[in-house]
C-alpha cells in the first residue's frame, strides 16, 4: 500500500476504535489524573499515580466511569512509546470527548512518514483484534459494572433465607459460604464504605492475594465477585434500623420505604478507626499514615516512626513496630498510660522505644508523602518532628448504632457474642470486627463470617 492508502487506512482505524470507546494509543497520565482530582475529589490526589497504572490498559473504563461520577473525564494523552521518550517527544492531546481525540489524531496521521504508519497499523490492528471492537468492547466495560440490586426491587421479594449486613470480609466470605450452601443470600451495605474501602488501605497480609489486588478495594472486588458467581445478591445501600422483636426479622434501609426480610441475619458492619481529626492526617493516610501496626508496620523497617496514642491499643503497636523500625517514639497527650501496667512496663523499659508525655499532634505534614509532624508539648512553641510513619492507635468504633435496644451490646459498643457467632436474638449471627475488639484483621473477619454462614445453615436446618 502507499502512503496515501495507509494514511486513509490507519485514520479509518483509529476513529472505529475511539468511536467504540477503546481509546487506542491513549492514556490518562498521573498528572492528568491529579489535576482531574484536584478540580472533582481532592482527598483522591494521593492515589492518582495507582490508578493512573491500574487504567493504563484500560483507558475506556476509566473515562466512562469519570463521566458518571463527575460529569466529565480526565484529559488523555498520546501513548508514549519507547522511541518517544528518548527522544523526549510526545504530544499532549486534552480530550473531552471522543470525536475531538479523533480528529487531532487524523490530522497528525496524515503527515507522517509511512514507516510510521505501518508500525501504527500494527499496532492498531493488534489491539482491535485483541478486543473486538465490534462485539466485546462494551461487554469489557460491562464487566467492570459489578451488579447491585435495586433496593426498592429487593424490598418487593418477600422474605429471604439470610441477610448479611456488611459488605466487608466478613460479610463477603459469610456471602461465598452461604450462597454454595444454596442459601441465596442478600448482601446489603455501601458499595463504597467499610475500612477496606477506605483511603490508601492495602492489605498486604491476606493469604492468596498479591500484586493490583494486595489493596483493600482490590480484596473486596474479588471476594464480592466470588460470592456473586456462586449466587449471592447485592444491594448498595445503608441500613438505617432493625427489628428483631419477631420473625421474620425486618430491615429498614435508605432509597426505599419498604422493609427487607428474612429469617436469620449476619451482622458484619465492622468498626471504624478513630482518627485525630487534624490537619493533613485525612491526605496522607495511606502514605505515611495507618491506623494498623500489624497491617502496615513492615512497610517503615529500619525506619523512625511514631505511635499516637496512650491505651493497649498504642501499646501493642508500638512494640510490634519495635520489631522492625530503627525507633518508635510515642505521642500521649497526658502524664501516664491508660494502658494495662503489663503493656506500660514492656513499652517504658523498651531501648528502642521513647515517649512525649504531654503532647499533642497539631498537624501531618509532607509532599508526596509523609515527612513529619508538628507537635505542641504543654505551653511550648509549635515544633517539627520527623517520621517515616506515623500510626494513629487511638481506638476503634464499632458500627453498631442502629442495633441499640435490638440486640446486646458490650460496654464498649460491640455486639455481645453468646458462643461462637450467636447474639443474645436467636437467629441473629455477628462476624468480624463488629464483635471483635482484639485482632482485627481481614483474615480472622473472614474466618468468623465462615462461622457465622456456617452457623446460620445448621439454625435453618434445624428448622428453628
Amino acid at each position: 500500500a502507499d502512503e496515501r492508502g495507509l494514511s486513509h487506512y490507519t485514520t479509518s482505524a483509529v476513529e472505529q476504535a475511539v468511536g467504540h470507546g477503546t481509546f487506542v494509543g491513549l492514556e490518562v497520565t498521573r498528572e492528568a489524573l491529579e489535576d482531574f482530582y484536584r478540580k472533582h475529589e481532592p482527598e483522591k490526589v494521593p492515589q492518582a499515580a495507582s490508578l493512573a497504572k491500574k487504567y493504563s490498559s484500560k483507558t475506556a473504563v476509566l473515562m466512562r466511569v469519570s463521566r458518571e461520577k463527575y460529569g466529565e473525564a480526565p484529559r488523555t494523552s498520546k501513548r508514549r512509546s519507547a522511541s518517544d521518550e528518548a527522544a523526549g517527544a510526545g504530544a499532549s492531546a486534552a480530550s473531552g470527548g471522543a470525536g475531538a481525540g479523533t480528529a487531532q489524531q487524523a490530522t497528525r496521521i496524515s503527515d507522517r512518514p509511512v514507516e510510521d504508519l505501518r508500525g501504527e497499523l500494527a499496532q492498531l490492528n493488534a489491539e482491535l483484534e485483541r478486543r473486538g471492537v465490534q462485539e466485546s468492547s462494551a461487554a469489557e466495560e460491562e464487566e467492570e459494572e459489578f451488579p447491585f440490586l435495586s433496593a426498592d426491587d429487593v424490598a418487593a421479594e418477600g422474605v429471604h433465607k439470610v441477610i448479611i449486613i456488611g459488605g466487608g470480609p466478613a460479610g463477603l466470605a459469610a456471602a461465598t459460604y452461604a450462597s454454595r450452601a444454596g442459601l441465596v443470600p442478600l448482601v446489603v451495605a455501601p458499595a463504597f464504605g467499610g475500612q477496606l474501602l477506605g483511603k490508601g488501605v492495602d492489605v498486604e497480609n491476606f493469604p492468596g492475594v498479591v500484586g493490583e489486588y494486595a489493596t483493600g478495594r482490590g480484596l473486596v472486588e474479588l471476594m464480592r465477585r466470588q460470592s456473586h458467581s456462586f449466587g449471592a445478591r447485592f444491594v448498595s445501600t445503608a441500613v438505617l434500623g432493625v427489628d428483631f422483636s419477631k420473625r421474620p426479622f425486618s430491615i429498614s434501609v435508605n432509597g426505599t420505604s419498604r422493609e427487607m426480610r428474612a429469617e436469620a441475619i449476619i451482622l458484619a458492619c465492622g468498626a471504624e478507626s478513630r482518627w485525630l481529626q487534624v490537619e493533613g492526617e485525612h491526605t496522607f493516610r495511606g502514605n505515611g499514615i495507618s491506623a494498623c501496626a500489624t497491617c502496615d508496620g513492615f512497610l517503615f523497617r529500619g525506619k523512625d516512626v511514631a505511635v499516637v496514642g496512650g491505651g493497649d491499643h498504642a501499646m501493642e503497636d508500638a512494640l510490634h513496630l519495635a520489631r522492625t523500625s530503627r525507633k518508635v517514639t510515642i505521642i500521649h497527650r497526658r502524664d501516664a498510660f491508660r494502658a494495662s501496667r503489663v503493656l506500660a512496663d514492656k513499652v517504658l523499659n523498651h531501648s528502642s522505644i521513647t515517649v512525649r508525655w504531654n503532647t499533642e499532634v497539631q498537624s501531618f505534614s509532607g509532599k508526596d508523602a509523609l515527612t513529619h509532624l508538628t507537635l505542641r508539648t504543654g505551653d511550648a512553641k509549635p515544633e517539627r518532628f520527623d517520621v517515616a510513619g506515623a500510626f494513629v492507635a487511638i481506638g476503634h468504633e464499632p458500627q453498631t448504632g442502629f442495633l441499640q435496644g435490638h440486640v446486646e451490646l458490650d460496654e464498649s459498643g460491640y455486639v455481645a457474642l453468646k458462643g461462637r457467632t450467636s447474639t443474645s436474638v436467636r437467629g441473629v449471627f455477628a462476624a468480624g470486627d463488629v464483635a471483635d475488639r482484639v485482632y482485627r484483621q481481614a483474615i480472622t473477619a473472614s474466618g468468623t463470617g465462615a462461622q457465622a454462614a456456617l452457623d446460620v445453615e445448621q439454625f435453618l436446618n434445624e428448622g428453628a
